[in-house]
């Protein structure tokens, strides 16, 4: 396990900016290429000492230089004191990025999403001073007023907000989304679970379905640890920092609390990292589950940084029709999107009733 610190859970666009630093710090060639995929700027930064330090960092790399604080203090010492000193750079160098995978969904996605807000709210700011001075405004800047009063006020999903959405996804040769990484295996060679896509675990009643899953659990909470204890084969590979949701819908308190006390069993560790949530979802309605997923997936992911893997036992109990076939569809594609919105494998299991075919 790496000892990086996550920033707060409110993601903090400065500290957020001082991790970017550390990263291009760290390795130059690598994330001063992704940060430019992501559409990182020297406009992107908030604080004026940090859009400063962009440019000078980038045009020292690109003098050939090596950024080590040091170095940069004794060749420059000039600029250093003005965008904060060899303090600062020796800060920012020892904030490392842990993995890609953070660098691309919670680096470089809040830093450009506050600026994204920034941007919003002072175009807002000038079409209410046009409105206040009798000016006339355009169609567009009134759909552009609408669409940002509404995601301030939490009434965002309207069909403009998801063309924009369409259209932040077009085709750019010279962006290349990450690579699908697969996490959970059967074995060392024989992966099941991929970041961004469902897995399926279906049965009848009595088969071995609970051992499977609990033997899942097990894996995903040992993460990358090594530890004895029976998990079937089942290995993760990779980081094991974020948070692992367990949704019971089957089975009682008494008996999910049984079922997630193995799981654990099964892990092997005597240490618990707090990365584990996991409820008795029966004791919710049909319709209050899924709005309850989609909170817990929101509330983990900003406070462990990311959501390693999701597990709903009892995937048909988040339908109020299961044998709906509309409604059964329209629930797995939101499953589905959930796993690419937190860039996760979700598990999901489906119990077969009794004399089903």
């Amino acid at each position: 396990m790496n000892n990086f610190k996550n920033p707060d859970s409110n993601f903090d666009s400065s500290d957020l900016e001082k991790y970017l630093f550390g990263a291009v710090m760290s390795n130059p060639n690598k994330y001063f290429k992704l940060a430019e995929q992501h559409g990182i700027s020297n406009e992107c930064f908030e604080a004026k000492t940090h859009r400063e330090a962009w440019v000078f960092l980038k045009e020292r790399f690109h003098e050939g230089e090596t950024l080590k604080p040091e170095l940069l203090y004794a060749n420059h010492k000039e600029k250093v004191d003005s965008i904060g000193g060899q303090t600062a750079l020796t800060g920012w160098a020892i904030l490392s990025c842990p993995d890609e995978h953070y660098f691309h969904h919670n680096i470089t996605k809040g830093i450009v999403d506050k600026y994204m807000r920034r941007t919003a709210n002072s175009e807002l700011g000038n079409i209410k001073k046009a409105l206040i001075s009798g000016e006339t405004i355009s169609g567009c800047q009134t759909l552009l007023a609408n669409s940002i009063l509404a995601k301030k006020n939490g009434l965002g999903g309207s069909m403009n907000d998801l063309v924009s959405r369409a259209y932040e996804l077009n085709f750019d040769a010279n962006h290349i989304p990450p690579a699908d990484e697969s996490w959970m295996f059967i074995g060392d060679n024989h992966a099941i679970a991929a970041r961004g896509n469902l897995t399926g675990i279906q049965g009848k009643q009595k088969v071995g379905k609970s051992a499977v899953v609990s033997a899942i659990l097990g894996a995903a909470i040992r993460g990358n640890y090594a530890a004895q204890g029976d998990v079937f084969q089942f290995n993760w590979h990779g980081d094991s920092s974020g948070a692992i949701i367990h949704f019971d819908t089957e089975q009682s308190p008494c008996d999910w609390h049984g079922s997630v006390s193995r799981a654990k069993r099964r892990s092997g560790l005597s240490i618990d990292e707090n990365r584990l949530f996991s409820i008795p979802a029966v004791t919710f309605t049909r319709s209050e589950r899924m709005g309850i997923l989609e909170g817990v997936l929101k509330r983990e992911a900003d406070r462990l940084g990311r959501i390693d893997t999701v597990l709903i036992d009892g995937i048909a109990d988040l339908a109020k029709a299961p044998n709906d076939e509309t409604e059964s569809l329209e629930l797995i594609s939101k499953i589905h999107s959930l796993s690419h919105t937190y860039d996760c494998p979700i598990f999901v299991v489906l119990h077969e009733n009794p004399g089903s075919e």
